[in-house]
């Protein structure tokens, strides 16, 4: 993403204090070199909103976290996903050899700075969640170590990334409409609003926000989304959402929001 459209984006989210901005999917954003740059802008043109992020940690040093944490990001989120590594080797099997014991002390690095330098950076471990007794025991694990040193621990339903990954479980039946059309806007590295985080080849686009007169809050107000959110209230579920396994049964009770905005009002 090039700083023309991220200062867009904020510049727009400013006007809107009580959404989130999040930095997530289409590769790990610590390896975007002008991510402590968007960050620095993010909160002075939208000095009241939430900034978080979501990384692997690989590349979570402690010289790039002090610069977040000054740059002020609110939360930041390790996706973990293992207690041991075993199971961590299984699961990142293209990631390099040192990466469990890297990962983990990255974020124990990053818990010290924040407690010495006095930042107010919350920090987030998570955890993929099978449906089989090993992944509750390993989740069990996971738990008992982070317990203490991260801020939460984060439980998340296996995602199949549209099909990618073999489906656990059946969806619901009736199954209700999905929490994302409610309360994710996702918008690409060229500046794109995707219908949905799903959408990896970009087939189903509401708009470009580098058109000028385009905005974020004309296409989440706009009546492509208005339609899908009506059909879905009715059971009725079209284009992208018809073939997707991805229902988060857990999205309407327990949503991520609520993640972010307890682990930050306990600041």
């Amino acid at each position: 993403m090039e700083m023309t459209v991220f200062s867009k984006i904020a510049d727009e989210l400013g006007q809107h204090p009580t959404s989130t901005l999040r930095f997530i999917a289409w590769g790990e954003p610590l390896l975007h070199p002008n991510v402590v740059e968007f960050t620095r802008y993010a909160r002075k043109a939208a000095s009241h909103n939430l900034l978080t992020l979501i990384t692997n940690g690989y590349w979570l040093t402690p010289d790039l976290a002090c610069a977040l944490m000054e740059a002020g990001l609110n939360l930041v989120e390790v996706s973990i996903d293992a207690a041991t590594l075993e199971t961590y080797r299984q699961e990142r099997t293209s990631i390099h050899h040192d990466a469990f014991s890297r990962v983990g002390q990255n974020v124990k690095d990053m818990v010290y700075q924040r407690n010495e330098k006095g930042f107010r950076t919350r920090i987030v471990v998570s955890f993929i969640s099978y449906p089989t007794r090993e992944s509750r025991a390993e989740y069990t694990l996971f738990e008992q170590y982070w317990s203490g040193i991260a801020d939460e621990i984060v439980k998340r339903p296996v995602h199949t990334f549209k099909g990618s990954v073999p489906v656990i479980a059946p969806l619901p039946n009736p199954r209700p409409p999905c929490y994302c059309l409610w309360a994710r806007c996702n918008i690409n590295p060229w500046g794109q609003v995707n219908v949905c985080y799903n959408d990896w080849e970009n087939k189903n686009i509401l708009g470009d926000l580098r058109d000028s007169c385009t905005s974020i809050a004309n296409l989440w107000q706009g009546s492509t989304l208005a339609q899908l959110r009506a059909d879905q209230c009715r059971g009725i579920f079209q284009g992208i959402c018809a073939e997707c396994r991805d229902y988060n049964p857990d999205a309407w009770s327990h949503p991520y929001e609520q993640v972010v905005k307890r682990c930050c009002m306990e600041v």
